[in-house]
C-alpha cells in the first residue's frame, strides 16, 4: 500500500579515513515520527478529555527526546485532571474551581481525602519545578510527576467506585 507522504531520513555515514570509502550507513533519525500515545480508562477520559489530549502531547514531546518542555506539558494536564475532577464534584463551582489560580488552594480546600490531597500537592510542587528557571525539587523529574498522575487517577477512580459502592444498599 503507497501512501505517497514524504519522509526525512538522516544518516551517518562511517568512512574510512585511509580509503575514503563508506563502511556503513546508519540511520539516525525520521521525520515525521510516530506519536507517542497512552491509553486511559473510559472513566478518566469521561472526566477529561482535554487531560488525555494534553497528556499525550507531552508524551510525544518527551519521546522525541523534547525533555525541557515535556514537563511543563505533564503539569498542564494535571492541571486539567485535578480541576475537571472538581468540576465534576462540584459543579455548581464550576467557575470558581477553573478561576483558581492556585493549585494548593484547591487542593487544600476542594480536596477532601488525605492521600489524594498529599500525592496532588506533590505533583502541583513538582509539576512547578518543570515549569520555573530554579529547580526546588532537582532529586526528582518527569518520570515522577507520571507516576504521581497515575497514583491521583487510581485514586479518582477508587473514589468513584467507592461513591458507587455506597449507593448500594445490602438486602435484610
Amino acid at each position: 500500500r503507497l501512501c505517497y507522504k514524504p519522509i526525512f531520513v538522516f544518516y551517518r555515514l562511517l568512512k574510512d579515513t585511509s580509503t575514503g570509502n563508506v563502511f556503513d550507513v546508519n540511520a539516525m533519525e525520521v521525520y515525521p515520527t510516530k506519536k507517542k500515545t497512552k491509553s486511559f480508562d473510559a472513566e478518566i477520559a469521561a472526566i477529561s478529555p482535554t487531560f488525555i489530549l494534553i497528556y499525550n502531547q507531552a508524551l510525544t514531546a518527551e519521546s522525541q527526546g523534547l525533555d525541557q518542555i515535556c514537563g511543563m506539558g505533564y503539569r498542564k494536564a494535571f492541571e486539567y485532571l485535578l480541576k475537571d475532577y472538581l468540576v465534576q464534584k462540584y459543579p455548581d463551582d464550576k467557575e470558581a474551581i477553573i478561576a483558581e489560580h492556585r493549585l494548593d488552594k484547591l487542593i487544600r480546600e476542594r480536596i477532601d481525602n488525605p492521600r489524594l490531597q498529599t500525592v496532588a500537592s506533590r505533583c502541583a510542587w513538582l509539576g512547578n519545578d518543570q515549569t520555573h528557571y530554579y529547580n526546588k525539587h532537582p532529586e526528582f523529574d518527569v518520570d515522577t510527576i507520571k507516576s504521581l498522575i497515575e497514583a491521583i487517577m487510581h485514586l479518582i477512580l477508587m473514589e468513584k467506585v467507592i461513591d458507587f459502592a455506597e449507593t448500594i444498599e445490602p438486602v435484610k
